[in-house]
């Protein structure tokens, strides 16, 4: 009895520990404005030093991609292109190659979707898949952090 309930106040004091720390973070993080009560608009913040790693991130992939594309490694971008290719040609996507794989395995909406950068050729290609890429990113990070913000703490059980 006495090693159980000495067990549960450590259990409930770590607990408490954790919640508290949480909210403390939480509200650490918290860079909110609200504008009005009847707008329910929020606001986030992004700290400088947030934004400027994004934006370093962001280049330096950016760069090492259609860096990639002039010293003729363009791993799965010339893939890509040569799908959207055959696309615009009519031909087939799912034609096996001479060691009887697949040279594509995406959908066909894909495939599609492919063939509207591959129009205007390889590098273009490229370049409006890694800007595709840097926006999905910037608009998941905001996103998640726009959540953790404006969601209130659970308490802890």
């Amino acid at each position: 009895m006495l090693i159980t309930s000495a067990h549960e106040e450590n259990v409930n004091s770590m607990s408490s520990f954790i919640a508290e720390r949480f909210r403390s973070s939480i509200e650490r993080i918290r860079r909110v404005k609200v504008h009005s009560a009847r707008e329910k608009r929020m606001k986030v913040q992004l700290p400088k030093a947030a934004a400027v790693f994004f934006a370093i991130t962001i280049t330096v992939l950016a760069f090492l991609s259609i860096n990639n594309y002039f010293r003729g490694s363009t791993k799965d971008y010339a893939k890509w292109f040569f799908i959207g290719e055959t696309v615009l040609k009519g031909g087939d996507i799912y034609a096996p190659r001479g060691d009887g794989t697949f040279q594509f395995m995406y959908p066909p909406t894909a495939a599609v979707l492919f063939a509207i950068p591959s129009y205007f050729g390889e590098l273009p290609l490229i370049i409006i898949l890694v800007l595709l890429y840097s926006v999905a990113w910037v608009a998941s990070s905001a996103a998640d952090m726009f959540r953790v913000v404006a969601s209130e703490p659970t308490s802890a059980v």
